[in-house]
C-alpha cells in the first residue's frame, strides 16, 4: 500500500516537471524568437515560405516539441492535462459530478498520443513531415475526447428521459453537448476530405469519426422515444423491442468500425510502417475490440432471446381482467392497458417484465418463479450453439 501511493506520488510529481518544463521551454523560445530570431536558420526559413511571424513561431514551437523524446512526454502531459480541462467544463455544464470521468480521460489522451506519436516515428522525422505528422496526431487526439464524452452524455440523457424532469435547462445543456458530439465530427471529416488526399489514415480518422457520429445520434434518437413515452398518457407499446433493435445496430456499427480499424491498421503494419509497437497495438485492439465486443454481443443476444422466449410463453391478459383489475404496472408505474399474466397471477407490461427477465426468473412483486410451474426451462430454452470460450 505505501509503495503504490509512492509510485503515485512519484508520477505525479513527474507530470507537473513535464508541465513545468513545457512551458518554461515554449516561453524561452518564444522570448528567443522575439529578439532573436534574426540568428534562428529554422525560424528564418518558416518565414522566407511566406508564413507571418504568429504563423512561423506557433509552427516552430510545434517542431521543436516533438523533436525528441522528453518535449514529446512534456507535449503530451499538457494535452493530458488541456483533456481533462475540456471534460471537467463539459461535465460541469451538463451537472454531471463525475470527476474520475474526466481525470481518465485526460489520461487516455496523453497516453494515446505517446503511442501514436511512437508508432509514427515522428522525432526521425523531417522537419515538414513531422508537422503535418503532429497536426494529424492531434486531431485524433481531439476524436478521441469525443469519443470520451459519448458514455457520461448517453447516461445524462437516460437518466433525465426516466426521471420526467421538466427543468428545460438541464436538458437543453446535455442536448447541446450531444449536437456538440456531432457537427464537431462532421465538421472535421468535411474539412478533412475536401483538402487531404485518400490515405490509410484518412481513413482512420474517417472510421473513428463516423462511428461517434452514428453513436451520438442513436443516443439523441432514444432519449426522444423515452420523452415521448414519458409524458403520454398511453403506454408506447412495443418502445422496449424498437430501442433494443436501434441499440444493437449501433452496437454492430461499432463493431464493424472496430473491425475496419484492424484491417487499416494491418494495411499499416504490412506496407507501411512495421513496429513492434504498432504490432502490439494491434493485438490489443483484435482482443478488447473485436474479439470481447463479439463475446459480449452473443451474451447479450441469448439474454434477450431467452426473455422473449419467456415472455411468450405467458398469457395475455383479456380486457374483462385489465377493467377488473383497472390498476397500474407495479415496475413502471403506467396503467395497464395491455398486460402479461406471470404464473403467480400478477400483471405487468410486456416489455417492463422483459426487462426484468434480463436479471431474474422471479416475480418482481412475491418473487415466485414467473412461469407456471408446467412449463419447465427447456421448454423455453433455445438451444442455439455457443461460441468458444473467451480466453
Amino acid at each position: 500500500m505505501i509503495m503504490s501511493l509512492s509510485y503515485q506520488c512519484i508520477g505525479r510529481h513527474m507530470v507537473t516537471i513535464l508541465r513545468v518544463f513545457f512551458i518554461t521551454r515554449v516561453s524561452a523560445q518564444l522570448y528567443d524568437l522575439y529578439f532573436n530570431h534574426s540568428t534562428n536558420i529554422v525560424f528564418n526559413e518558416l518565414l522566407d515560405k511566406g508564413w507571418s511571424f504568429e504563423e512561423a513561431s506557433l509552427r516552430y514551437i510545434l517542431l521543436r516539441s516533438c523533436e525528441s523524446i522528453i518535449p514529446l512526454f512534456s507535449l503530451a502531459s499538457c494535452i493530458a492535462i488541456l483533456s481533462k480541462i475540456f471534460h471537467q467544463t463539459l461535465l460541469k455544464f451538463m451537472i454531471v459530478d463525475d470527476a474520475e470521468s474526466a481525470s481518465s480521460a485526460g489520461t487516455l489522451a496523453g497516453c494515446l498520443f505517446i503511442i501514436i506519436c511512437f508508432q509514427s516515428g515522428i522525432t526521425s522525422l523531417q522537419d515538414e513531415e513531422r508537422y503535418w505528422r503532429l497536426l494529424r496526431n492531434l486531431g485524433l487526439i481531439v476524436i478521441v475526447n469525443l469519443h470520451a464524452l459519448f458514455k457520461p452524455v448517453s447516461d445524462r440523457l437516460q437518466s433525465l428521459s426516466t426521471s420526467r424532469s421538466k427543468t428545460v435547462h438541464k436538458h437543453l445543456r446535455v442536448l447541446s453537448v450531444g449536437i456538440l458530439s456531432i457537427l464537431l465530427p462532421i465538421s472535421f471529416l468535411i474539412y478533412l476530405w475536401s483538402y487531404s488526399s485518400i490515405n490509410s489514415w484518412t481513413m482512420a480518422v474517417a472510421v473513428f469519426g463516423f462511428e461517434m457520429i452514428f453513436r451520438m445520434s442513436v443516443s439523441l434518437i432514444i432519449y426522444a422515444m423515452c420523452m415521448i413515452n414519458s409524458f403520454c398518457d398511453v403506454t408506447w407499446n412495443g418502445l422496449e423491442d424498437q430501442i433494443y433493435y436501434l441499440k444493437a445496430s449501433c452496437g454492430m456499427i461499432s463493431y464493424l468500425c472496430g473491425i475496419s480499424l484492424f484491417c487499416n491498421g494491418t494495411w499499416v503494419y504490412l506496407f507501411e510502417n512495421s513496429t513492434l509497437l504498432r504490432a502490439i497495438s494491434l493485438g490489443i485492439h483484435l482482443y478488447f475490440n473485436i474479439w470481447n465486443q463479439a463475446w459480449k454481443g452473443w451474451n447479450a443476444f441469448n439474454k434477450r432471446r431467452m426473455a422473449s422466449a419467456k415472455i411468450s410463453h405467458l398469457r395475455d391478459a383479456n380486457e374483462k381482467e385489465l377493467l377488473a383489475l383497472d390498476d397500474v404496472c407495479s415496475i413502471c408505474f403506467q396503467q395497464l392497458d395491455r398486460a402479461k399474466v406471470t404464473g403467480c397471477s400478477h400483471f405487468f407490461h410486456a416489455d417492463c417484465l422483459t426487462r426484468w427477465l434480463y436479471l431474474q426468473d422471479t416475480c418482481p412483486i412475491c418473487c415466485s418463479p414467473c412461469l407456471t410451474p408446467s412449463l419447465s426451462q427447456e421448454q423455453v430454452s433455445l438451444r442455439s450453439p455457443l461460441p468458444p470460450q473467451a480466453i
